[in-house]
């Protein structure tokens, strides 16, 4: 069985002025990260338990090399 990395959206867009805070997995603020969510370009996330969102690494790096080979086509 492959394994999965999930990511938690501290890890993708960790809350600024925490102690660990920086840039995380993608360099995009929270409210722009579940915009791209809600409107279709970035993968819905699953959901372990109830308010427990994650996503799988593995689709979040296949929507962004979906986005740039469109915009390489454009």
């Amino acid at each position: 069985m492959i394994e999965q990395e999930f990511l938690r959206l501290e890890d993708i867009s960790p809350r600024r002025g925490r102690k660990n805070g920086g840039i995380g997995f993608l360099p995009m603020s929270r409210s722009a990260f579940l915009m791209q969510v809600r409107n279709g370009v970035l993968p819905q996330p699953i959901y372990l338990s109830p308010g427990c969102p994650m996503w799988k690494r593995s689709e979040l790096l296949a929507a962004i090399e979906k986005l740039s080979a469109q915009r390489q086509a454009a």
